[in-house]
């Protein structure tokens, strides 16, 4: 049986590789605090550190700092809600910039501690995985676009642990965590909450349909998950409820969505997108970013069929075609069989190919700067 120090020593490795990693970026980077380069990119620069500043005024509810005086809580919901925001009130408005770099690669830190905390008691794995893992899930492609939105790199953290707490509900306990843990999300960044309620409906439905509960055991299951999440709402209402009029009353008023130009993309490039190394831009309009390239599916299905057949002894396979006989196939299935054949694609139209070109490119240069120089040696 291991000692208390030695339950402490992997998720003390799971939160503390993801922050040093993000560091050593930062300073390869020459990013502050480790040069002159900083953090504010796109609206980090023209929004958020303002409102971090803001924070230090004491500004929730309703601000000066806008015309005669106007609500403010819109604002305050949406960027500087996390309990983690309050740090930055440690550092001078001058060292700001510092300041939001060293809160990511916290952010970054922690996510990787919730995920191992998740992992480690849903899957019974070794220490060395569950580490490598939770970095995997710290360092994750979304993290490491949307860590110029930085409020939103909270919804990360909260995730596993909900995931946790809804997995107590499922073994037949009491609902409490899961209150707990979606009402701080709520609190922490309202507007990834609702897409980390939906992803948590979907990974109840594939328990349930895995744990085949019957009865009274699934109507227990569905009044705690539902009653939770309700409970959740009422306790940050306080929160959500005013923002949601303050965004109606404003911004929303009157106002036109145009949703079919949100996604101004072919099936093709959206298909593209799952080449590794692929982005474009976050902004709407833009090709779909897709946070799982080809090599990525390939990865993540041999491992889901290798972890079950370790832990379980067995794959659990779940859909069977009606139309035509073929084998019954899973989830990590349809990874490896639509992973496969684009990093083949992947490798045999584009690796190799910037290589060539830029080794062809001195050799034009060269060809270029002869031809000058032999021009430049002619007589007038």
């Amino acid at each position: 049986m291991k000692s208390r120090a030695e339950r402490f020593v992997i998720p003390a490795l799971a939160f503390v590789l993801p922050g040093v990693v993000m560091l050593w970026v930062y300073a390869a980077l020459g990013v502050a605090p480790f040069g002159d380069r900083t953090v504010l990119l796109s609206d980090m620069s023209s929004q958020y550190v303002e409102f971090f500043c803001a924070l230090k005024n004491g500004e929730v509810f309703f601000s000066w700092s806008k015309a005669l005086g106007t609500g403010y809580i819109g604002v305050f919901s949406y960027y500087v809600s996390s309990p983690l925001s309050l740090l930055t009130l440690l550092a001078p408005n001058e060292e700001l910039p510092a300041a939001l770099a060293v809160l990511t690669a916290l952010k970054i830190a922690l996510a990787g501690l919730s995920f191992c905390l998740f992992i480690r008691r849903r899957y019974p794995l070794g220490d060395g995985a569950a580490v490598f893992a939770s970095v995997c899930y710290a360092l994750m492609s979304y993290n490491a676009v949307y860590a110029i939105c930085i409020m939103w790199l909270d919804g990360v953290i909260w995730l596993p642990l909900i995931l946790l707490a809804l997995e107590r509900i499922l073994a037949g306990r009491g609902a409490g965590p899961f209150v707990v843990a979606l009402a701080l999300c709520f609190v922490s960044t309202w507007y990834i909450s609702y897409m980390i309620g939906i992803f948590c409906a979907l990974y109840l439905c594939a328990r349930l349909y895995v744990l085949r509960p019957k009865g009274r055991e699934l109507g227990r299951i569905a009044a705690r998950f539902f009653g939770g999440a309700a409970c959740a709402l009422g306790l940050t209402a306080w929160l959500w409820l005013p923002t949601f009029l303050s965004m109606f009353n404003g911004k929303f008023s009157g106002g036109n969505v145009d949703y079919p130009g949100l996604l101004a993309c072919t099936p093709l490039d959206i298909l593209s997108q799952l080449r590794p190394g692929q982005y474009r831009s976050i902004a709407s309009g833009s090709a779909v970013y897709l946070f799982c390239g080809s090599a990525a599916l390939v990865l993540a299905g041999g491992m889901g069929n290798l972890i079950d057949r370790v832990v379980f002894g067995f794959v659990t396979d779940m859909f069977q075609t009606t139309f035509m006989e073929f084998a019954v196939f899973n989830v990590a299935d349809c990874c490896i069989t639509v992973g496969v054949p684009l990093l083949f694609l992947y490798v045999w139209f584009y690796v190799g190919k910037d290589g060539k070109k830029d080794a062809e490119a001195p050799q034009e240069n060269g060809a270029e700067n002869r031809a000058e120089h032999e021009t430049d040696g002619e007589p007038q």
